[in-house]
């Protein structure tokens, strides 16, 4: 369906995987590379977060204006992003405004400004945003499932967001500077691009604007699983009404874990969308709840995730929906999903792959995504018709192999009722 229609070009510093579409003069595009986000800091992923914050606020050669003025003028997107063990970017122009768009990343990769006023209204701006998530308690409980699946060393692992705020009120700029100077190079850089693309074109674009990108060889020092912590957390937040739970066990699962598929499907059909077991049960039937799902997070193809429940419940249902809720899980664990459930969902998976890649901007995603998760491209081709043959029993299989009820670990946040 895609595959054949793929160009794959190596230039210097990157890999590139074109698809050109039917649709005239637009094209869209994903990339990232590795930043390697380790090393002697206090929290490498936080200096991760700023320092891309702070690369379009202008340039050495144009300020954030000159930028703004100079992609609206074209009708153009360009946007980037921190992502993990990756920084990422993406945007959408003009075929013709291909070459001036790029050039404005290329810029904001290899030359950005670091204004010193730009620099403290982000520092402030984060302080103020960390400080309203203090009373969050959907923040407050996921923090709190993280810290009991995952050791300080795990990418999954998220430093709070009061010792951010200490960082934050301590951060240099000059700390920034060193954070790109040292993280941010043509590693395994990768970019898809869909639409009016002319293939070779387009990887001599990217060859001019990253000319001369250095290429750092090196491997990263993480832990890559979390740690099995049956128990139960309680962040007791003032004058919250709702209260939001999460239960949560990692899973020793990667994205090319040959059980990966499966267990998304499971986990989809417990929890991944409105008409899932979850929502039909403990919010529809039992009306405990407005808000209950389920998902897998934080899989990597580097690193395992984490199977969790997520559910918002006022004082007043808090013990029934946590005693429904787990009743649930062990339930899907006991007896598995069923034969109609596991037909709706991969019609629903289908539909939702389907509509996902009907635009550029969806394909150039989707062909991103496909490389970063460690597949070949034929899995752009392969990924429905995988779902499709996945039987019951595998997904019921999975299920038991890698989840026990009486290993999750509850985190609750909120005011508890009296």
């Amino acid at each position: 369906m895609f595959v054949h229609r793929i160009k794959t070009l190596k230039t210097e510093n990157a890999t590139i995987f074109a698809l050109p579409t039917s649709v005239r003069e637009v094209v869209s595009w994903y990339g990232s590379f590795y930043s390697f986000p380790e090393g002697n800091y206090p929290d490498p992923m936080l200096l991760q977060e700023l320092m891309v914050a702070m690369l379009d606020k202008g340039t050495l050669y144009r300020d954030k204006f000159l930028i703004s003025d100079e992609l609206e003028s074209r009708g153009a997107q360009l946007q980037l992003f921190s992502d993990g063990l990756r920084i990422g970017f993406f945007g959408r122009a003009l075929k013709t405004d291909l070459p001036a768009v790029l050039g404005v990343l290329g810029e904001q990769l290899n030359a950005p400004q670091f204004d010193p006023g730009e620099f403290e209204k982000l520092r402030l701006q984060t302080i103020s945003a960390r400080q309203r998530s203090l009373s969050n308690t959907r923040y407050r409980a996921e923090l709190a499932l993280n810290h009991a699946l995952y050791p300080d060393n795990h990418p999954n692992y998220n430093t709070s967001a009061e010792q951010e705020i200490a960082l934050l009120e301590d951060m240099k700029l000059e700390q920034i500077r060193a954070y790109h100077q040292k993280h941010v190079s043509a590693n395994q850089l990768i970019i898809s691009t869909a639409g009016d693309v002319d293939p070779d074109g387009f990887a001599s674009m990217v060859d001019q604007v990253f000319l001369g990108w250095k290429v750092e060889n090196r491997t990263s020092t993480f832990a890559t699983l979390g740690n099995i912590n049956p128990g139960k957390t309680v962040t007791a937040l003032k004058d919250r009404q709702n209260l939001d739970v999460m239960m949560g066990i990692p899973i020793p699962v990667t994205t090319l874990h040959p059980d990966y598929l499966a267990l998304y499907l499971a986990t989809y059909i417990l929890g991944g969308n409105f008409s899932a077991r979850l929502m039909n049960t403990v919010r529809d039937e039992q009306g405990l709840t407005y808000g209950i799902g389920a998902s897998l997070s934080g899989v990597t193809q580097e690193y395992a995730g984490y199977f969790q429940i997520y559910v918002t419940l006022s004082q007043e249902n808090l013990g029934k929906g946590i005693t429904a809720t787990e009743e649930q899980l062990r339930k899907w664990v006991q007896e598995g999903i069923t034969e109609s459930e596991l037909a709706e969902k991969k019609t629903t998976i289908a539909g939702k792959y389907q509509v996902e890649m009907a635009t550029t901007h969806g394909l150039a995603r989707a062909m991103q995504q496909n490389a970063e998760e460690g597949y070949a491209l034929d899995m752009l081709d392969d990924y429905v018709p995988k779902i499709e043959a996945l039987t019951a029993d595998e997904v019921n299989r999975v299920i038991r192999k890698y989840i026990n009820p009486e290993d999750i670990h509850l985190s609750i946040a909120g005011t508890l009722p009296e």
